[in-house]
């Protein structure tokens, strides 16, 4: 009885205490009733203003050389001389010698061909002189053949009248025969005379081409410069022996520096398409060194021929207004351009931030609440979007990045 005694107080206890907190639960107050109110977001939003823009492209590009040349030898030597701005980054100057080459040998075939040349003139002037030798000795044999005729003639009409014999009209005869033979070979000695001053004519041309080619090897001999530039990638030095066509150095044109930018596909095909032609457009470059900032008027000179495999755009070409040799432009150098799109009428511009799902813009509306508008982005510039679409001008529309957005959404503008 006493076990039983310890197991029941306990849970009597438990059961009382149950029942007190039963009856407090139900003895306090009800809590007052609230019905749940609205969120209202603050937002950030701008007026809607349709009108006409023109955006600025910002474009990057490089310097690049319009003209650049590999100087290759002309001829075949040890290299004497070199100039002292033949090096890296050197400045040459338009006809500055830049090396020159040992001409001992060159020089040796110029004296041979030109006394081959003398040779062969004076060698003209006595078949020349010999064709007049014959010319006089026929002349000469024509008016003894004529004086012969008539000897023969008057024997004829002798012997006619039989005043003289047979035997001598034959020998008349044969005189004239004899005369005429030797005016023949007279003629045919003329001839041949003229043949080989024709001859002797195009041998002196063909050695006096041979003059010109070793008098040009002499002058090749010494290599200038073509135009002023600067040297890059050097491979000769004094002392060295270059064969024809070896590579000296390159030459980069400093006077035809042109900045080459990358239009995407679309940019370019709008532009194209624009009234004003791209081609001959002005453009400002700018050239950031360091904290100085340096402004290159220019103009659009061409386009490439084909798609940039790379970039997947159009590279265009702007010649820049440089004259002068000492600029410190270099090729390579990183350059940027701002650029006048085309126009666009009857566009609204606003914040990218204001673009949902890209093609909705939410406006404010009756009751402050947001309303959704179809819009088509037609341009961009900077951080800001050109829209076109359901957006009418004075409307307010949202600007703000919410992270859930759709209609009826009460919202208040704030102004910042």
């Amino acid at each position: 009885m006493r076990t039983i005694g310890k197991i029941l107080l306990p849970l009597v206890v438990l059961a009382l205490a149950g029942v007190a907190a039963g009856g407090l639960v139900n003895s306090a107050p009800e809590p007052p009733s609230t019905e749940p109110q609205e969120r209202i977001i603050n937002i950030a939003a701008e007026p809607v203003r349709v009108g006409a823009a023109t955006p600025m492209l910002r474009l990057y590009g490089r310097l690049v050389s319009g003209r650049s040349v590999d100087l290759r030898a002309l001829v075949a030597g040890e290299v004497v001389s070199v100039s002292e701005q033949l090096r890296e980054g050197g400045l040459l100057l338009r006809g500055e010698e830049i090396l020159r080459i040992d001409d001992f040998a060159y020089q040796s075939a110029l004296r041979e061909a030109r006394a081959s040349l003398a040779e062969a003139r004076a060698r003209l002037w006595e078949y020349q002189a010999t064709l007049r030798q014959e010319e006089d000795a026929l002349q000469r044999e024509q008016e003894q053949l004529e004086l012969t005729r008539i000897d023969q003639e008057r024997a004829e009409e002798l012997a006619e009248r039989g005043t003289i014999s047979r035997k001598s009209l034959d020998d008349k005869r044969l005189a004239t025969l004899a005369r005429e033979l030797s005016t023949d070979n007279r003629r045919n000695n003329i001839a041949v005379r003229k043949a080989r001053i024709a001859q002797q004519e195009a041998v002196i041309e063909r050695l006096d081409s041979g003059v010109s080619r070793a008098e040009r090897a002499l002058e090749d001999s010494v290599l200038t410069a073509p135009f002023d530039g600067l040297v890059e990638e050097v491979g000769v030095a004094a002392g060295r022996l270059i064969g024809v066509n070896d590579r000296v150095a390159t030459l980069i044109d400093l006077g035809n520096l042109e900045a080459r930018f990358t239009l995407s596909n679309a940019q370019y095909g709008r532009l194209i398409a624009a009234e004003v032609p791209l081609m001959g457009r002005e453009m400002e470059v700018i050239w950031r060194a360091g904290a100085e900032v340096t402004r290159w008027p220019g103009r659009i000179a061409r386009a490439a021929p084909r798609i940039s495999a790379g970039s997947g755009g159009v590279d265009i070409y702007v010649a820049l207004d440089i004259d002068n040799v000492e600029t410190p432009m270099r090729p390579g150098a990183f350059l940027e351009a701002d650029f006048p799109d085309i126009t666009y009428e009857n566009v609204v511009r606003l914040p990218q931030t204001a673009l949902y799902e890209g093609d909705t813009v939410y406006v404010v509306g009756e009751e402050e609440r947001l309303q959704p508008r179809t819009v088509a982005v037609v341009g961009e510039e900077g951080q800001d979007l050109l829209l076109r679409g359901g957006l009418r001008a004075g409307e307010v529309a949202l600007v703000s990045r919410l992270p859930q957005v759709g209609a009826g959404i009460r919202v208040r503008v704030v102004t910042p």
